[in-house]
């Protein structure tokens, strides 16, 4: 019988950091993952974007979780000597006279100005349709697929991960703690993504998986260097003159199949953003596994103790992960609340 204090199911975001902080802390934990190209992590656009939607709102607790995410991504850039937290501003392409106001009042605001960096009228530069103005945020990419491979492959010489599926008909719970197949564990941590909604510990929660398309894009004249661009679409450079460029939202077919009509969602607001020619070469699907109320489902089971999740990190998840992961592990380990807004229901 293998013995360890924790059973990590799931090495997304949420799994690796909850892993990291965990052995930080002293604890010896087993992964189990079966790999998944197409999960929300691995196609995830990387962006941190500090105001969203139309109404140009800070993302809820953004300051807080990003004084906190950056020195721990920069940390794990030390320790497998990769870089993947990036500044890079967000230019959003703005195509109404009421865009361009509301982005100089929200300039202005407290609390908001120092995330904007200019408002200007006029086209942003060649190689884009013509706007109104456009506005510069202050936003970072981070490259999630070069971490969760680079983490993986540590817990892989670390003897710290298992590729299987975790059934919880396999899970036995024990007065001290779990046991699924031949290990024992404390307790077992579910960071399965979208699939947490089918659990049947956690179907009461306010699941609400939503799909997403991508596309990878080569657009060699576009030669968008040091900048994440949003109109229609974002739009992210990755290498050799690819982009990644997306992505919509999907409530009614939650599976991974790239569709007709999510490429020509896509399609469609590039031509409308851009001037150069461009090819797509890859189309991609992932479930994004969010929450009604948009807020983390982070906690230890009201009715059976041995039994945890941190899931529901939705489109914020490169910046959300470290911060609740963080909290998952000071509530495991040192009994610390976590905070009221994100307990379980």
């Amino acid at each position: 019988m293998v013995e360890t204090d924790y059973l990590i199911v799931g090495q997304g975001l949420a799994g690796t950091w909850l892993h990291h902080f965990l052995e930080q802390a002293g604890k010896h934990c087993l992964v189990i993952d079966q790999f998944n190209p197409y999960s929300a992590s691995q196609i995830s656009s990387g962006i941190v974007n500090p105001i969203t939607g139309r109404k140009l709102v800070k993302t809820w607790l953004f300051d807080t979780m990003h004084d906190f995410a950056k020195p721990a991504y920069l940390r794990l850039e030390e320790m497998f000597d990769i870089q993947i937290w990036h500044d890079r501003n967000i230019v959003w392409l703005l195509q109404s006279e009421q865009d361009l106001n509301n982005f100089s009042a929200r300039s202005a605001t407290e609390g908001y100005a120092h995330h904007i960096a200019a408002v200007e009228r006029g086209n942003w530069r060649n190689g884009f349709q013509s706007a109104v103005g456009y506005a510069e945020v202050k936003g970072n990419y981070i490259d999630t697929t070069l971490l969760i491979n680079a983490y993986r492959k540590y817990l892989q010489q670390t003897n710290q991960l298992r590729e299987d599926f975790v059934k919880t008909d396999d899970l036995k719970l024990l007065p001290d703690g779990v046991q699924w197949k031949d290990v024992r564990a404390q307790k077992i941590i579910f960071c399965e993504g979208y699939l947490a909604a089918q659990n049947p510990f956690f179907t009461h929660l306010p699941h609400a998986p939503n799909k997403g398309e991508v596309l990878i894009i080569e657009a060699p004249e576009l030669q968008l260097i040091g900048h994440l661009v949003k109109g229609g679409a974002f739009l992210v450079p990755l290498s050799d003159g690819l982009y990644w460029a997306g992505s919509q939202y999907n409530f009614d077919e939650i599976d991974e199949n790239a569709t007709v009509n999510g490429r020509l969602e896509i399609e469609t607001a590039l031509q409308r953003m851009l001037t150069v020619p461009y090819t797509v070469v890859n189309h991609w699907a992932g479930i994004r596994p969010s929450t009604m109320q948009r807020r983390p489902l982070v906690g230890i089971h009201r009715q059976f103790p041995q039994i945890g999740i941190l899931n529901g990190l939705g489109t914020k998840g490169v910046l959300m992960s470290a911060y609740f992961a963080h909290l998952l592990s000071e509530l495991l380990v040192h009994n610390q609340l976590l905070p009221k807004e994100i307990g379980l229901i």
